[in-house]
């Protein structure tokens, strides 16, 4: 999982995460926000959690090929088609507003 602050800085991190949102820069207020975004296998998912714990929306999308395992191409492809429309819902269900996140993580990919 990678945090991007702010100041657009990338730090990666396998630690939990209300240690990062603790400690963003340059945020008012005592709530903060952070929108996690996850595709590195079969499900591609969108979620909000704020710094006191909370799970805010979780929306996942799983892909489900007609038989055997995951084919990556079409897994991406359907990452491709559900993005826009899973990140809409997550921020819509979180009912935090777009300019109120104070951080972006995503996955880069499996290790």
């Amino acid at each position: 999982m990678t945090w991007l602050r702010r100041s657009g800085k990338a730090k990666p991190s396998k630690h939990h995460l209300s240690k990062y949102l603790g400690g963003l820069e340059g945020v008012k207020g005592s709530e903060k926000y952070v929108l996690g975004i996850e595709s590195t296998a079969h499900t591609f998912g969108v979620g909000v959690a704020s710094s006191s714990g909370r799970i805010l929306a979780n929306i996942r999308h799983v892909y489900k090929p007609k038989e055997g395992g995951i084919h990556p191409r079409e897994a991406a492809q359907q990452h491709r088609q559900r993005a826009s429309t899973a990140s809409k819902e997550a921020v819509s269900r979180s009912g935090v507003k777009p300019q109120d996140f104070d951080g972006v993580a995503f996955s880069i990919g499996p290790r």
